[in-house]
């Protein structure tokens, strides 16, 4: 009997870890990695089982964060990198979605009126050479304010 059941019957048995699995499963997929993407290991975990992932981060994967890889499979336990152990030649450690970032290769160019070009990388945009930061957004969006108030 569940510890649940025997403080009180009309709540049914809860397996959290099993919950926690599936809504990971389920993020995964909407991560939507396939195998060929290419992905850079941004993080490592803290523990075993962390946000439902039913696998546990080895020492030997520290070596991978920072670095590039090639998706080679997609399971429910994980997403598999090709070569991705630096002491088994040939062996590929399963890693988490929520510590790899997908590397777009190909940026998007996008020509402006005014002649000038805007180019869009994964997490990064250039507006004629100079960078698109937060700080740009912010000055874009008073100005539109403004506009605004001057408009009412």
């Amino acid at each position: 009997m569940n510890i649940a059941q025997f403080i009180s019957p009309r709540f049914p048995a809860v397996n959290t870890v099993e919950i926690l699995f599936k809504k990971y499963v389920q993020a995964q997929r909407r991560y939507g990695l396939k195998v060929g993407d290419r992905v850079r290991v941004i993080c490592k975990t803290t523990g075993y089982h962390e946000l439902g992932w039913h696998n546990s981060w080895e020492r030997e994967m520290d070596a991978c964060v920072g670095r590039n890889f090639t998706v080679e499979e997609v399971n429910d336990q994980g997403i598999v990198l090709e070569n991705s152990s630096p002491t088994l030649l040939g062996f590929s450690f399963g890693f988490p979605f929520f510590v790899l970032q997908k590397i777009d290769t190909k940026p998007i160019r996008i020509p402006m009126k005014n002649g000038g070009v805007t180019i869009v990388t994964k997490g990064h945009t250039y507006i004629d050479g100079r960078p698109f930061t937060k700080k740009t957004l912010k000055r874009i969006a008073r100005a539109v304010i403004r506009m605004e108030r001057n408009m009412a």
